[in-house]
């Protein structure tokens, strides 16, 4: 935590060893997944083969463009769902600052905007939705994002719809910052339903 934000350094030790290679190895593994989820902290080549795997065989694919770094874009096309903060956005094509809202439009159902305090935005086909963010007092953000992106693949897997499952995890992450720690800090089910009940 530095100056009231997250201040992170990725040190990709054997995430930088995740090749396509590896992925065909465990190909049989992967192929009984309902919903997989990658961001960018490993090679963006295995990111791409993995992206085409779950589009060949109907696994949803639940992709966060982070760290940001140049990536095909065949990987955002070939994703069910893009998770992207107010930096991530920003390198999506068709993107303009002057009218931010557009990009949203453009990929409805597809593109969910995380922006902290503010909470999450995403256009449902007919209108822009913003689900607020919790009201909570944050400790440390690190991690947020990877608590949003794992807590939206849980309540698809569920069977929620996406709105429902966008509320879900926003519930958890806006849970998670309240705490410190990007793992230690990311509540457990039981933390969700307890606050859950509570509102």
């Amino acid at each position: 935590v530095s100056n009231n934000t997250n201040s992170i350094v990725v040190v990709p030790g054997a995430n930088a060893k995740l090749s396509c290679d590896v992925l065909n190895k465990y190909k049989s593994e992967l192929l009984k997944c309902k919903i997989i989820c990658s961001q960018l902290e490993i090679s963006t080549d295995t990111v791409l083969h993995l992206s085409r795997l779950c589009k060949e065989n109907g696994i949803i694919f639940v992709f966060n463009p982070s760290p940001v770094v140049k990536y095909n874009k065949e990987i955002f096309n070939n994703a069910n769902y893009v998770i992207v903060n107010e930096t991530e956005i920003q390198q999506i094509e068709g993107y303009n600052s002057k009218n931010p809202d557009e990009i949203l439009k453009t990929y409805a159902n597809k593109l969910i905007l995380t922006k902290g305090s503010d909470g999450v935005y995403f256009n449902n086909g007919e209108k822009l939705v913003h689900v607020p963010a919790l009201k909570v007092i944050t400790v440390d953000t690190t991690g947020a994002g990877d608590t949003f992106m794992g807590a939206f693949a849980v309540g698809l897997s569920n069977g929620r719809s996406t709105e429902q499952s966008i509320i879900f995890a926003n519930i958890c992450a806006g849970l998670k910052v309240t705490k410190l720690g990007a793992q230690t800090g990311m509540p457990t089910i039981n933390e969700v339903k307890t606050y859950i009940t509570k509102i």
